[in-house]
């Protein structure tokens, strides 16, 4: 197989990669090659059309929510040095800026990595319980994604309410399954018909990855549809964004012909609109043209609000006062944070706590009033907010625990924690949290049992 670099190119394009690999895998590498031996062996078995991809090493669960697991498989090293170089060659055609439609968010380019996500985090409110960025290659492509996306949400919100006043309406949704959904052929016809010849290997590569990337489970047969959940990198990433752009241009057309407005980050989408009427009947056209490229909306998760509905939702006016650099201000976002709680409004919770917990990280718990430390260490130690945390997170918790003085009582509910949770995502989070901070009073043999006890089973049984 012909690919455009040579071998040191290859190598040097990849090295960078290699180490984030390394260090940011949830499964540890149980040995370390030495990596330009590597890269130069992968670069001939490619070039040679003796490169076949390995299994698994394991297969991640994640808690996609209401008991629903999310499968994120961990590679060997060859294979994701493969993932990526592919997807570094095409990131000029896969991320062209001039083929993007206004509005729509999560196809940055690949990059190196550049800060920890710890220090990001601090600027910018993180939803993980939809994305999982903390492995992403580019932090800082991500961060400035995210915030545009929220600045823009927010920006259209404010300018329909000067134009309409609170006469107007939003539809938020998403794709259901949207990683497992896209089909490999559309996506190779995609790529084929935007990529310049001269990257013909690199496609062909990529390609035979995608195909044969899960052998445990799809036997032999070529894979037709899904591409691999990104545990580091951001490869699944660019390909599932480069693979919506054909819709969001019709998208585009169709909400500008009805006077609303389209937004996209990732396979999160809203519309703005008028009228209820109007919002309906974009929403259902909406979900003709996903069925066109194989996807499908998730009914579940389509909700359409009035504009006042809305702004609880995404709760705006406790978000103001948390962000603001005012103490009384922050603590009386927090009184509002459980108002809404105690109304039961229909608010997004868990991003409101997960900012205040960084906020609190970074400002101390003397940044709270005394009468709400109780309030706000119990809603952090709930199991279900424990079970999603990512490693950092737990860093975060840690250090207002300590503040507390109450790291036994809390390293007694995550180690009763450790037989109930079911995805083991929060035992390899888990894991990597002891070991970050050394604790030693801890049996780390039974916790790697229970990761073992949870392994995703080979084969078709």
């Amino acid at each position: 197989m012909k690919i455009v670099d040579s071998k040191q190119e290859f190598i040097d394009s990849t090295t960078s990669f290699y180490n984030h690999i390394i260090k940011n895998s949830m499964v540890a590498f149980s040995k370390h090659p030495d990596k330009n031996i590597l890269l130069s062996k992968l670069y001939d078995n490619i070039s040679w059309n003796t490169y076949q991809p390995s299994l698994p090493r394991e297969y991640i669960v994640y808690n996609k929510g209401r008991c629903v697991a999310r499968i994120v498989p961990t590679f060997e090293l060859n294979d994701y040095c493969v993932y990526f170089y592919c997807l570094n060659k095409l990131q000029d055609f896969v991320c062209d800026a001039n083929d993007r439609v206004e509005n729509t968010f999560g196809g940055w380019r690949i990059d190196n990595p550049i800060k920890k996500v710890e220090d990001l985090e601090q600027e910018v409110l993180l939803d993980f319980s939809t994305y999982s960025p903390y492995a992403t290659l580019k932090i800082q492509g991500w961060l400035n994604e995210w915030k545009q996306f929220s600045q823009v949400s927010l920006g259209i919100s404010e300018d329909y309410k000067e134009k309409y006043g609170d006469c107007f309406y939003v539809a938020t949704f998403d794709v259901a399954n949207f990683y497992d959904g896209i089909r490999i052929d559309i996506l190779e016809k995609l790529l084929r018909s935007k990529v310049s010849n001269l990257f013909s290997g690199e496609i062909d590569l990529l390609l035979y990855f995608l195909k044969y990337w899960n052998k445990p489970f799809d036997g032999y047969f070529p894979r037709t549809s899904g591409i691999p959940q990104d545990e580091v990198g951001d490869c699944s990433r660019q390909l599932a964004n480069f693979y919506l752009r054909d819709y969001d241009k019709k998208m585009y057309l169709l909400t500008q012909k009805m006077d609303a407005t389209y937004l996209r980050y990732a396979d999160d989408m809203m519309i703005f609109g008028k009228s209820k009427n109007d919002i309906e009947k974009i929403v259902f056209e909406a979900s003709k043209l996903l069925h066109k490229i194989g996807l499908n909306i998730n009914v579940g998760k389509v909700c359409i609000m009035s504009a006042a509905e809305y702004h609880i939702y995404e709760g705006f006016d406790i978000l103001t006062k948390i962000n603001s650099d005012d103490r009384t201000l922050f603590n009386d976002g927090v009184r509002l944070y459980f108002e809404y709680k105690k109304q039961e409004r229909n608010c997004r919770y868990d991003r409101q706590l997960k900012r205040i917990m960084t906020l609190l990280a970074k400002n101390t718990l003397k940044y709270l009033d005394d009468d709400l430390h109780n309030k706000i260490i119990g809603e952090i130690l709930s199991e279900t907010m424990l079970s999603d945390y990512p490693v950092y997170q737990f860093n975060n918790l840690h250090k207002l625990i300590q503040e507390k003085g109450q790291e036994k009582q809390f390293f007694a509910v995550l180690d009763k924690m450790i037989i109930s949770v079911n995805h083991n995502s929060f035992h390899y989070s888990l894991l990597r949290f002891y070991k970050s901070i050394k604790r030693k009073d801890f049996d780390y043999e039974n916790l790697q049992n229970e990761i073992d006890k949870r392994k995703l089973r080979l084969g078709f049984l």
